[in-house]
């Protein structure tokens, strides 16, 4: 594979002299950072192999662009192209831009605001966004068809087994939250208008400062979508303002970023709470992180299960006091 990438890389983009400097991390793609010709670069390998979700990418990437909110656009192959194919595998190029990951105590108050500005901007741009994009209306999914889905993973778990303790912990976290599912969201329905475009996976990984806290770059827009605002705010809050062992200041870091956000655009209390509990439901609705464990035989991503397992099991206990907490600052 590593050959033919260089060869791809060569014949596509004219590059001569490439050299692969390490692994950057991803979930629905695997990216690299390499060198090509003296430039630092990103090489993003999408695991989608759907040409029509990767030209919408590039579309999204092209707007926001265009709209002033400040993206990393994909390099163009010497036929003008923003994405070649390797064997059956799309890639695209990305340059290196200078700037550090901000979250939890490294977020001030300079850094809070900028990102409230963006992530509002990019909201509004929705009636302007003609692009075809999903509803989040549209992806909610009835209890029934979420626990055949849980069940056929137990299936995939029983046929490639990976040890009995890998097997004990992601059945467990199956269980975990087909039981939050069935008490707490058995007829869950999304009750807000989807008037807003959502950037969808608002770690804080995705979004890059420059030097003076300010928003250098917006990255990664695989799930951009039409929602509610809400739903990126309370994501923003929990992975990004909140760390898990400094608690007094986790909510001082979300009501100083939903103030900052509230200035450009008013919430409600009622969209507030239903913000959090679509928080809760999206992340027990999904059995991706099982399906990649045992499908992938990575053993790595465990990491993000357990993770995942405690960020779960603390916002079904704390959601109703957080939405209070939060709604202190309207």
């Amino acid at each position: 594979m590593l050959n033919e990438l260089t060869k791809a890389l060569y014949n596509e983009y004219g590059f001569k002299n490439i050299r692969f400097i390490g692994q950057a991390g991803g979930m629905s793609s695997s990216n690299y950072f390499i060198e090509a010709d003296s430039k630092q670069l990103l090489l993003k390998i999408y695991k989608s192999k759907d040409i029509r979700a990767i030209e919408i990418i590039e579309k999204i990437t092209e707007f926001l662009s265009l709209n002033n909110i400040p993206v990393v656009k994909p390099l163009a192959t010497k036929n003008e192209r923003l994405h070649s194919k390797i064997n059956d595998k799309y890639i695209a190029i990305y340059p290196k831009i200078e700037g550090c990951i901000l979250q939890g105590e490294t977020l001030d108050e300079e850094a809070l605001s900028s990102f409230a500005n963006l992530i509002s901007d990019i909201h509004g741009l929705a009636p302007y966004c003609k692009i075809p994009l999903y509803n989040t209306e549209d992806t909610i999914k009835s209890f029934d068809e979420i626990y055949t889905e849980a069940q056929r993973v137990k299936v995939l778990i029983k046929e490639k087994p990976m040890g009995e303790e890998v097997d004990r912990i992601a059945c467990n976290f199956i269980n975990l939250k087909l039981s939050i599912l069935k008490n707490e969201f058995r007829e869950f329905e999304y009750v807000l208008l989807c008037d807003d475009l959502i950037h969808g996976d608002c770690h804080a990984g995705n979004f890059l400062f420059d030097k003076h806290q300010r928003i250098a770059a917006a990255l990664d827009f695989e799930t951009v979508h039409f929602g509610h605002a809400i739903e990126d705010v309370i994501q923003y809050i929990f992975v990004a303002c909140y760390d898990k062992d400094d608690e007094p200041n986790n909510l001082l870091r979300a009501k100083l970023f939903l103030k900052f956000y509230q200035a450009k655009r008013a919430l409600i209390a009622e969209e507030i709470e239903f913000g959090l509990k679509y928080y809760l439901y999206k992340m027990v609705r999904s059995f991706f992180l099982e399906n990649k464990l045992y499908l992938e035989k990575d053993p790595s991503i465990l990491k993000s299960i357990e993770w995942e397992t405690e960020k779960i099991k603390y916002m079904s206990k704390n959601y109703k006091n957080i939405f209070r907490n939060l709604c202190a600052t309207l």
